[in-house]
């Protein structure tokens, strides 16, 4: 019997190992991870990520500029998108920035300052995505944005959430001692 010869499609990798795939999906995949890492963070903490959502903004417009990138047809318009990034996102730090001033934080309770620069990012991410014709940048800033409410609502129902997760685990636990008892 001959051994069959895979062809040179099917020796490459599928799915997350495409390279091409990551190359195309992996910033965006990224940016979502660390969202969600920071919209834990920030209703898990008892102090305020400011300084994370922070950080996260530079890398965002370096997302932007590396999905708008392949669209500039010359110099020109690679140093337009480059301005017009970094100018859209300064003008967001700033925003945010303004919220951490002591007057603003006197009138607003931290972990409230913390949403709203969550939510100051998440409205500059997808204003960025529109302005550079982004359908993922865009999505990116609508899961900033559901972050929001969700942290509020994932904190008033604490106590809820555990105790339907005990309710699920305690089900999981019995329904698996009654499987095991009937073998």
């Amino acid at each position: 019997m001959s051994d069959p010869r895979l062809s040179e499609d099917e020796l490459k990798p599928k799915g997350l190992l495409n390279t091409q795939f990551m190359r195309r999906e992996g910033p965006y995949l990224i940016l979502l991870a660390l969202t969600v890492l920071g919209i834990a963070m920030t209703g898990v903490a008892r102090y305020p990520v400011n300084l994370y959502w922070e950080l996260m903004t530079p890398i965002i417009a370096l997302v932007c500029m590396y999905t708008a990138w392949p669209d500039t047809p010359d110099k020109s318009a690679q140093w337009r998108l480059i301005w017009r990034q970094v100018l859209h996102w300064l003008a967001f730090l700033i925003a945010m920035n303004l919220a951490l001033l002591p007057d603003v934080q006197r009138l607003i309770h931290p972990r409230g300052v913390s949403l709203m620069i969550l939510l100051q990012l998440a409205l500059g991410t997808f204003v960025a995505g529109v302005h550079i014709s982004s359908w993922r940048v865009c999505f990116l800033g609508v899961a900033m944005a559901v972050g929001v409410p969700t942290i509020a609502w994932v904190e008033r129902s604490a106590f809820a959430i555990v105790g339907i997760i005990a309710l699920i685990g305690l089900f999981l636990a019995f329904r698996g001692s009654r499987d095991e008892k009937s073998r």
